[in-house]
């Protein structure tokens, strides 16, 4: 299957970023570093997939039955389904990528972005469906 070049810019007032021709997958964190995605442009499968690290409270505690691995800290949300807390065995966390700053946003492919305030970091699709976390609270909607 032929794809696209991928289609992830980083946009803020001042600055544009646009990801090499070739990525299929582009790596972002927050400033404070706590939490960490890795996005994938593929329109079908791709989306957004985030990890945080510390929380003061987490606001999901109850594991599903058939969750094995960890749970609580993994987001996801894709082009053409509905956000979710997922079940995880790994981690994304690369501490050398690349820092989605206050106030831009990133938007991947033509069918989610996901903004970085002060208050936290939010993913959302064109359906409407995503995730909003921070240290004090994670959202999935």
């Amino acid at each position: 299957m032929s794809r696209s070049p991928a289609t992830l810019i980083l946009l803020t007032a001042a600055t544009m970023f646009t990801a090499p021709a070739s990525a299929e997958r582009f790596e972002f964190q927050s400033p404070s570093g706590n939490i960490h995605c890795e996005a994938d442009d593929d329109p079908e499968e791709g989306g957004v997939r985030c990890d945080i690290l510390e929380v003061d409270q987490q606001s999901f505690t109850r594991r599903p039955q058939d969750c094995d691995l960890d749970w609580g800290q993994t987001f996801f949300v894709g082009a053409a389904e509905a956000a979710k807390l997922a079940c995880a065995g790994d981690t994304i966390v690369n501490p050398d990528s690349q820092v989605l700053k206050y106030g831009e946003r990133l938007l991947i492919g033509d069918y989610l972005v996901c903004y970085s305030e002060t208050t936290g970091l939010e993913c959302q699709n064109t359906r409407g469906s995503g995730f909003a976390l921070s240290r004090g609270e994670q959202l999935v909607y």
